[in-house]
C-alpha cells in the first residue's frame, strides 16, 4: 500500500496564518469604525438642529 502525503502545516506557519487573518479582521473592523463616525459626522452636519439665531 502506498501511502500518498497530506498537507502539512507546520506550527510556525499556521500561526502566522492566524496572525494574518485577525490582522485583516481587525484592521478592517477598525478601518470601517473610522469611517462611518466620519459619515455619520457629515450626514449629522447636514440634517442637524438648527439654532434660532442661525
Amino acid at each position: 500500500m502506498k501511502m500518498v502525503p497530506i498537507g502539512y502545516i507546520d506550527p510556525s506557519f499556521g500561526s502566522l496564518v492566524f496572525q494574518v487573518i485577525a490582522a485583516t479582521i481587525l484592521g478592517g473592523i477598525l478601518t470601517i469604525r473610522l469611517w462611518w463616525g466620519r459619515v455619520t459626522e457629515k450626514i449629522g452636519g447636514l440634517f442637524g438642529q438648527r439654532r434660532e439665531g442661525e
